[in-house]
């Protein structure tokens, strides 16, 4: 895997000279995490600098739309824009990017990253909110990417999406998993009968065996698989990556199942 060319920058530099030493946290064997209190960047082996966002992340979300240009981007959980302006902007030349979020002072920096390169529009709201109460009512006829890029579980936010919009020509969907990390939060990481329950509950699906990385890389597509079968599309898979602990990275090509 070629690492992207971010810009170069130090170490010190990736912590905002914090007064606080920072320290290193091995991620993989070509990613260095650093901290600094709150604030976390990754280091790739080139030293090259990825602050909050996860070079393999990056790499797959690239790798995703390679050969898509132009059209509408639809970011769910679009959080400060770094996917947004470093590959839909900057990348796939998006002619239009709709970012959603509850946090609108993120919302603000997204503006900021991507207003001189491509059409913008900036919804504070909850994921779910904006696509049961505004999505239906939005003039996307041109979507080309659909990005999940969930903290803890996508389910419901794509649940959501596509019980409000209608697939009527192949696009692509990004998708991050966390399950793994929200299903420790919740206190039921080490019970597999309740890991079970939450995971039927929450994606639909559900998995035989011992909960593993690739169990969870299987519930995103049989949960992909079944959008698909209920809202009439097929789904090809494209590429996955992975970050720390859980983060699932995945990639999809949907096509409507009638042209």
């Amino acid at each position: 895997m070629k690492w992207p060319q971010l810009q170069r920058f130090r170490i010190e530099d990736a912590v905002k000279k914090r007064d606080r030493p920072y320290h290193r946290i091995e991620a993989s064997p070509k990613t260095v995490e650093v901290r600094s209190g709150k604030t976390k960047a990754y280091i790739t082996k080139g030293e090259l600098v990825a602050p909050s966002l996860h070079p393999n992340k990056l790499e797959q979300r690239k790798e995703l739309v390679k050969d898509v240009k132009g059209g509408t981007v639809v970011e769910m959980f679009a959080g400060e824009g770094n996917l947004t302006k470093q590959v839909y902007a900057d990348k796939m030349k998006a002619d239009k990017i709709v970012a959603v979020d509850v946090d609108s002072r993120a919302l603000k920096k997204v503006e900021e990253k991507v207003k001189d390169k491509t059409e913008i529009e900036t919804y504070p709201s909850h994921n779910v909110k904006w696509a049961e109460q505004q999505l239906p009512y939005q003039d996307l006829r041109d979507v080309k990417v659909v990005d999940f890029d969930a903290f803890g579980s996508p389910a419901d936010a794509v649940q959501a999406f596509f019980d409000n919009y209608e697939v009527k020509r192949p696009m692509r969907v990004g998708l991050t998993d966390g399950s793994g990390l929200y299903i420790a939060q919740l206190g039921v990481a080490d019970d597999e009968a309740k890991r079970r329950e939450w995971i039927r509950k929450e994606f639909g699906v559900s998995y035989s065996g011992q909960w593993n990385r690739e169990k969870q890389k299987q519930i995103l597509d049989n949960f992909m698989e079944r959008q698909g079968r209920e809202h009439g599309f097929k789904v090809q898979k494209v590429n996955e990556a992975h970050g720390d602990q859980w983060a699932i990275y995945k990639g999809y090509k949907i096509i409507p199942a009638v042209a």
